[in-house]
């Protein structure tokens, strides 16, 4: 576990970027790929990006599968996003899903990934591994990972211990507060 931290652990920042938007892409940590993204939708709401791309599965029977975007639109459209946003957005605007012709080509994807590996005493880890990567060049601009123990329990549902690699505060950051730390908006940056 030790040395899995000290070479692969922590939180890494190789550069930020003033963007507007981001790809929330892979997100399989949570074993979930819902058809409406909430974290992009609340993400939207509250301002922190102007939109929010991500790849909808189209489980829904009223939802196609394809790229869409969350982003402002007026209030009481057919667009508006219908699940539960825990921000509201500015009056007389709702969050809106905007069906596009394909994955971005441009900008900077949002990843989570989750995999199990064995360290070098055989003990299985957890790793949860979080990146953000320049689209065009596949470049990892930033990673966070960190590492749990795989114990029985885990396995049968139970929560594994969680054990963080360097600063305990950073065990805190959430998939929202990377993204954020990473990628800043352009209109939020010059306001601070």
């Amino acid at each position: 576990m030790q040395r899995a931290c000290e070479t692969e652990g922590g939180l890494h920042i190789e550069e930020r970027a003033d963007v507007r938007g981001y790809w929330h892409g892979a997100a399989d940590w949570s074993g979930l790929t819902t058809d409406d993204c909430t974290n992009c939708a609340n993400q939207v709401a509250r301002g922190d990006f102007d939109y929010v791309d991500y790849f909808r599965p189209g489980r829904a029977r009223r939802k196609p599968a394809g790229f869409v975007r969350f982003q402002l639109g007026a209030a009481h459209t057919s667009a508006c996003y219908e699940g539960v946003l825990f921000s509201k957005p500015p009056a007389g605007t709702c969050v809106a899903i905007v069906q596009l012709d394909g994955p971005p080509g441009e900008g900077y994807k949002y990843e989570s990934r989750r995999l199990t590996k064995a360290d070098q005493n055989g003990t299985k880890l957890t790793e949860r591994r979080r990146t953000i990567l320049e689209v065009r060049s596949q470049r990892i601009i930033a990673s966070y990972t960190y590492f749990e123990f795989s114990t029985a329990l885990e396995e049968i549902g139970a929560f594994a211990p969680r054990l963080h690699c360097n600063d305990p505060q950073e065990f805190s950051l959430s998939d929202r507060k990377f993204v954020i730390e990473v990628l800043r908006t352009s209109s939020r940056t010059a306001e601070e």
